[in-house]
């Protein structure tokens, strides 16, 4: 449910209710990796791509084929 509030706030451009929202789910479930790419694109969104990339290697960390960690590390490294 927190992924799904994170994801509406991220597309509705609201992107601090966003990262709250990224953040409790990862309190709740910390392995969950798709929350840590979530937390990524927002943190793109917001400007902040040192931070995404961050991210995005924690990802690649936990699970080193991610396509999705690959892809938005390089369009970060990229903007």
């Amino acid at each position: 449910a927190l992924m799904a509030q994170g994801r509406a706030a991220l597309e509705a451009g609201q992107t601090d209710a966003a990262v709250d929202a990224f953040e409790a789910a990862l309190a709740v479930d910390p392995g969950h990796t798709p929350i840590i790419i979530a937390l990524a694109e927002a943190a793109r969104q917001n400007g902040l791509q040192g931070k995404a990339i961050r991210y995005y290697r924690e990802a690649l960390d936990r699970d080193p084929g991610n396509f999705a960690a690959i892809s938005g590390e390089g369009a970060a490294l990229v903007e």
